[in-house]
């Protein structure tokens, strides 16, 4: 699954990076461009904002409701049912013993 996150959820986008989803934010990005983006990319947008939700008309989005990462990374895993994907990539992650 791909994602482009807005400018409001930096973290976010980086703990997916970091569990190995393609993920794509940009500090600063114009609504228009973002949604452009996500559309040609075939990206879900992830954002805390309303009125950019509502602008998104024929992109796959999500509504992140917290504030703080950490319940964000849990919604995006449990909205998409990812968690399967999150332990698979942690077996290709592990550590040669």
């Amino acid at each position: 699954m791909k994602f482009i996150v807005d400018c409001m959820l930096g973290k976010l986008a980086k703990w997916l990076k970091i569990l190995g989803f393609d993920t794509v934010y940009f500090s600063k990005i114009e609504d228009s461009s973002l949604l452009a983006l996500a559309q040609k990319e075939g990206r879900v947008l992830l954002s805390r904002d309303n009125g950019l939700i509502e602008k998104s008309r024929d992109i796959k989005t999500l509504f992140i409701e917290s504030e703080d990462w950490n319940p964000q990374v849990e919604q995006v895993l449990d909205e998409f049912e990812l968690w399967p994907e999150v332990l698979k990539n942690r077996e290709i992650l592990k550590p040669c013993s």
